[in-house]
């Protein structure tokens, strides 16, 4: 099936319902919340205020650097930096590595509808909140660094 195809079928793997109690859908593997949220029953429901609340709270308590893919090359700078331990000359080594390889491209990027778009943008509210958060907590994290 093609992604519209699973989402006119209502598919929840497809459509990501937002869902009291638990969703039955394997948790972190759907939901960034899920993952940093734990294994709380609340953790396991997609779209729940309660299970945003313990993951942003998880990750002040529990997790030095969260970083941002999109913000790869910085991150590991913060990383290095809040975790040297394990992280120590991280920057330069990745550069040093990606220096000759390929990059990384999607030319067969499919046409996705705008009713679809807006119905998962409905139904991600929750994780583009975290993802927010985090992001917002990054980037104060790489301006102490610089």
């Amino acid at each position: 099936l093609t992604f519209e195809e699973c989402f006119r079928q209502k598919d929840p793997e497809c459509t990501y319902p937002v869902q009291e109690g638990r969703s039955g859908m394997g948790g972190s593997h759907v939901s960034q919340i899920a993952f940093f949220c734990g294994m709380a029953p609340e953790c396991e429901s997609f779209g729940s205020a309660e299970a945003l609340k313990r993951a942003k709270s998880n990750v002040e308590k529990y997790f030095a650097v969260v970083g941002i893919l999109e913000k790869w090359n910085e991150s590991l700078e913060v990383l290095e930096h809040y975790v040297p331990a394990f992280f120590k000359g991280a920057t330069g080594a990745y550069k040093r590595y990606m220096k000759s390889k390929p990059k990384n491209r999607n030319t067969i990027k499919p046409k996705i509808p705008q009713y679809i778009k807006e119905q998962m943008s409905a139904n991600f509210t929750m994780e583009m909140e975290f993802y927010q958060f985090c992001r917002q907590r990054f980037h104060k994290q790489y301006l102490a660094v610089k």
